[in-house]
C-alpha cells in the first residue's frame, strides 16, 4: 500500500499507563509521560513504510521523506466491537527551544471501530482534524511525532478550529480521557534538506 506508513500497536508490548485527572483540571501522569521516553519501554513497537520494512519507535527521518497520504495505522489486538480515539501531536512546534504551538495537532479520528482498526483502515471512523503531514520549519532540531490511542469518549468532540496551540491536557480533561490510553508510539522529523 504505496503512501501509507504503517503503525502496529501489539498489546503485549504496549506502554499502558492509568492517568489520573489532578485537582487542576489536567491529566497530570500525562505530563510524565509527554516529558519522558514514549518508546523506553517500547523497544519492539514499530512503524514502516511497508510490512517488510519496519521502523522502531522514537526513529528519526528527513520530513521530505515521510509520505503526503495519512500514516497507516493497525492494532491487531483491538476489541472488535469498541471504539477507539487517534490523536496525533507534534509537542515541538514550530521549534523544539519556542514550542508556541505545542501539540500542534496533525491529526485526530474518533470512532474508529476496533475491527477496523485491526485491518488499519481508519478512514472509516470520524474525522476530527484532516491528516497533516510532518513538516518541520528549517533550521529546527529533530521534532517528536506522538500519536495516542484511546477509547472514544462517550460525548461527541466537538469541532477543533486551530492546529497550533491545540491543549491535548485540557481536551483530555473536557472529554474524561485521562483514564483511557490504549498505546503510544512516537517518531522524530527534521527539517528536510533543501
Amino acid at each position: 500500500m504505496s503512501g501509507f506508513v504503517s503503525l502496529i500497536l501489539p498489546t503485549c508490548l504496549l506502554m499502558v499507563a492509568v492517568m489520573v485527572a489532578d485537582v487542576h483540571g489536567k491529566c497530570s501522569a500525562w505530563n510524565t509521560i509527554q516529558n519522558s521516553h514514549i518508546c523506553k519501554k517500547n523497544q519492539v513497537l514499530s512503524i514502516g513504510f511497508t510490512k517488510n520494512n519496519p521502523i522502531k519507535c522514537d526513529q528519526e527521518f528527513d520530513s521530505t521523506s515521510l509520505p503526503v497520504d495519512p500514516l497507516r495505522i493497525t492494532y491487531a489486538d483491538a476489541k472488535q466491537k469498541t471504539d477507539y480515539l487517534m490523536i496525533m501531536v507534534d509537542p515541538d512546534a514550530p521549534y523544539p527551544n519556542n514550542p508556541i504551538c505545542r501539540y500542534y495537532l496533525h491529526w485526530m479520528v474518533d470512532n474508529i471501530l476496533g475491527v477496523d482498526l485491526m485491518a488499519g483502515n481508519i478512514k472509516n471512523g470520524n474525522i476530527i482534524m484532516e491528516y497533516t503531514r510532518p513538516n518541520p520549519p528549517s533550521r529546527s532540531s529533530d521534532h517528536r511525532y506522538q500519536i495516542f490511542l484511546l477509547l472514544s469518549p462517550k460525548t461527541q468532540i466537538s469541532a477543533i478550529k486551530k492546529r497550533c496551540g491545540f491543549d491535548l491536557h485540557a481536551f483530555l480533561h473536557k472529554y474524561k480521557l485521562c483514564n483511557s490510553p490504549v498505546a503510544l508510539f512516537q517518531f522524530k522529523a527534521a527539517a528536510g534538506l533543501t
